[in-house]
């Protein structure tokens, strides 16, 4: 996370990424609006402004929002694996490879897989800081995010809010992105 943010702002900079990249609840929008209250004005805006149109749109409308955006766009999929190595052995060596860290950080085991990006921000908020939780926000959280935001029109609420995950995550040398196999 960005140094300028403190270890408790980051924890609740984290959770507050990981509230609005899971399936939407009625108290989602308050719980939003909560948590941007006390970030930066960079993160906490986009936590705000998703928080607004949430709200706008009602429960269906923000489920309706999140299933067009997450689950109906491939390109957009909330798994950074999925954004990083595709479906295959190399996904779930990092699926494999990201469990053990949970366990290690003494998460229970989650409902959604390792790579999904709230899972992997809890993860965060709850791992030390250490050279390990730094590579996993800075080579595979940060640019599946990135990914994932270019892959929105500007329009849609998630993008400014994955952007400014993106940006609050720490810069570092990347890991190449997927690029399609070689034939037999």
């Amino acid at each position: 996370m960005s140094p300028a943010i403190g270890p408790v702002l980051q924890r609740e900079a984290l959770l507050a990424f990981a509230e609005l990249l899971s399936y939407p609840d009625d108290a989602l929008p308050g719980r939003l609006r909560a948590q941007a209250a006390r970030l930066p004005s960079a993160t906490g805006g986009a936590l705000d402004a998703l928080a607004d149109r949430l709200a706008l749109l009602g429960a269906g409308g923000a489920e309706e929002l999140y299933t067009a955006t997450f689950d109906l766009r491939p390109a957009v999929s909330p798994y950074a694996g999925m954004h990083l190595c595709g479906e295959g052995p190399r996904r779930n060596a990092l699926l494999a490879h990201l469990a053990a860290l949970r366990a290690q950080a003494g998460l229970p085991p989650a409902d959604e897989v390792p790579d999904h990006f709230a899972e992997l921000l809890r993860y965060l908020a709850a791992a030390p800081a250490d050279e390990e939780s730094e590579d996993v926000a800075a080579l595979v959280l940060a640019p599946a995010a990135r990914l994932a935001a270019a892959a929105l029109p500007h329009d849609n609420p998630y993008r400014a809010a994955l952007e400014a995950l993106a940006r609050a995550l720490p810069a570092r040398a990347e890991l190449p992105v997927r690029t399609k196999e070689a034939g037999p």
